[in-house]
Parts: structure tokens; sequence; C-alpha cells
């Protein structure tokens, strides 16, 4: 998104959400949008698959700015025809509440009719990325793979990611299960492209990214603002 100015916020204090009550998810999502709404936001991206099934209709309903959610990107199944021949099988990993969503079943029933697709559910594989994302430990790969371990012989030659923490350990979710994995990165900026574009403001996709963000975590309950350098280390 070149050239806007981004706030990113971190709930570090409750996440990941995958295992939450989804009022709790809702309500965390009401405080957290409350909070950017006094920054004077003009469009928040729910960039959590759980929180985008489980509070994404709630935010639209009680605030006024646009929404864009994440979920998983099961119209790939339509975008690429391949998939959908013998040589090819998808599946799809999310949370588990993602996975029992109101929300996810309609996805599902609307863009996989046919449910060619595999789905599981993952109750720790979110809070592992969480844990093990910044410092490994040298058996991550080794507890990665057991949490996979449901996926191992499935036949499946692509993954849908249906968590945004999976994304932070594709390469190492790939070399495990040896298959692509999809996520929807691309058509979340699309989209966020096309709102901001529809709002009268003019941006061009192919300028230089932007690097600094606003940067809030809510670690030890308080919201505390820290300076986030794209290309270097991430704050904790």
């Amino acid at each position: 998104m070149p050239s806007v100015p981004l706030i990113y916020v971190a709930d570090d204090a409750n996440a990941p959400y995958g295992e939450k009550q989804p009022a709790f998810v809702q309500e965390r999502a009401r405080i957290i949008v409350d909070q950017l709404m006094g920054e004077k936001v003009a469009m928040v991206v729910v960039a959590c698959n759980t929180a985008t099934a489980v509070a994404i209709d709630f935010l639209r309903q009680n605030f006024s700015i646009p929404f864009v959610g994440v979920e998983p990107y099961l119209n790939v199944l339509n975008k690429w025809p391949e998939l959908n021949d013998d040589h090819h099988k998808t599946a799809v990993a999310t949370t588990v509440l993602m996975g029992q969503s109101a929300r996810f079943l309609e996805l599902r029933r609307r863009l996989d009719p046919k449910n060619r697709s595999l789905y599981f559910t993952f109750p720790n594989l979110a809070t592992l990325v969480e844990q093990e994302f910044y410092n490994p430990s040298p058996d991550f790969e080794a507890k990665l793979e057991l949490e996979l371990a449901p996926l191992k012989g499935s036949g499946a030659t692509h993954l849908i990611l249906g968590c945004t923490h999976y994304p932070l350990v594709q390469n190492a979710i790939e070399k495990i299960l040896k298959l692509k994995a999809i996520s929807p990165c691309r058509p979340v900026a699309n989209r966020c492209h096309e709102i901001y574009q529809s709002c009268g403001k003019n941006m061009k996709m192919d300028g230089e990214a932007t690097k600094t963000f606003r940067f809030f975590s809510t670690k030890q309950g308080v919201w505390k603002e820290l300076s986030f350098d794209l290309f270097h280390q991430w704050p904790k």
C-alpha cells in the first residue's frame, strides 16, 4: 500500500483468538476499533481469520467506516482451474473457531458446494507460531510437523492457509508437507485498493511500499505505541 499511513494493532494480551469465545472476540474487536476511530482511520483491515468470521458483521453494524476481512481463499478453487483436475487436491487449514463459524460454513457452501477440498482445524497451531516465530527453538520444525500430522497422507497438493499466523511459517509448512501453500494476502490487498479508490483516493499499487508503521501493542493490558520499521526487527 504505497505511501498510505498505516497503524498496526497487535492484541498481544489476548492473541491468538482461535480458541476464544465469539463474544470475547467481538468485544476485543470493538475495543480496538474504538481506539482506532480516535486515530481517525479511514478503513480497517480485520487481519485475523477468526475475528473476521465472528466479528466483522458486528463491526460493520456498529461503525461507519469500511472493513476488509481476511478469510481462507476458497475462491482459488474457481480462479485456478488446474486445482480441479485429477492430479491436484486442495486442503484448508483453520483454527477451531474459524472452522465452526457460520460465516465460514457459508463461505464453504458458496465457493465449494461440491466439497472438493479437505478441511482441517488445528487447535494449537496458531499458538505454536505465536510462541516460536521470534525465537524458534531447536525442535520447532519437529513441533510443527507434529501439529500438521493430520495433513500427512491426505494427498493434498495445495493448502489454503486459514489463519494469519500460518503464512509466517509458510516455508516450513511447505517443506514439511511437500505442497504449495496459498494465502489470501494479495486478494486482501486488492480489496483494500478497490475500497480506497472508491473513497476518492488516487492510489497506485506499483509505487514504493510503506516502510514505517505506527505499531500499538496491548501486551500487559495497556496500549503501548512502538516504532516499527518493516525491514528491521519487529517490536516485541
